[in-house]
């Protein structure tokens, strides 16, 4: 019945330019679409932040006032009162950067007063901004530090063992 539904949903919400794929609930890209994006702020609806549940939201169409061609998600970290706090902001976009991958990684800006902020842009398919494994390349040399410490110490008590 969810599925029923939810088809029926993205049906009424998609423009008559763009086709759905029945059960995955994205339209499929073809010439002259409309461009699909999750659009939504963590700051006003908390199922917009990370670790972000693709089910829970729907994607929208991008509003006609503009030339949208990517989606992207952005994600704004602040220090304030002793504590950083981050945000997650998923919208379209008319211009960005496409990261390697198609988005999986990110562009990071520092800014004054304790902000960062992480772009990261997709085009490969409607939806893209949602839950895709968006890496920037500061978190995936630190997950591959931990791999290879990992790795190094596992080899060092291995040989300590054999040499005992």
């Amino acid at each position: 019945m969810f599925w029923l539904v939810f088809v029926g949903v993205m049906l009424a919400a998609s423009s008559a330019q763009a086709q759905i794929r029945i059960g995955s609930g994205i339209p499929s890209m073809t010439n002259n679409t409309v461009f699909h994006c999750y659009i939504c702020n963590s700051f006003l609806d908390h199922r917009c932040a990370d670790f972000f549940d693709n089910r829970t939201r729907l994607i929208e169409p991008c509003p006609g006032d503009k030339n949208y061609t990517m989606c992207r998600k952005i994600i704004q970290e602040t220090y304030f009162d002793g504590a950083w706090d981050r945000r997650y902001i998923r919208d379209c976009a008319v211009h960005g950067e496409i990261g390697q991958e198609e988005g999986r990684w990110c562009t990071e800006r520092l800014g004054t007063l304790r902000v960062k902020m992480r772009y990261c842009h997709c085009k490969n398919k409607h939806g893209c901004n949602g839950a895709s494994g968006l890496f920037s390349a500061a978190s995936w040399s630190k997950w591959l530090l931990i791999a290879a410490s990992s790795g190094l110490a596992a080899i060092w008590l291995t040989t300590d063992k054999l040499v005992s």
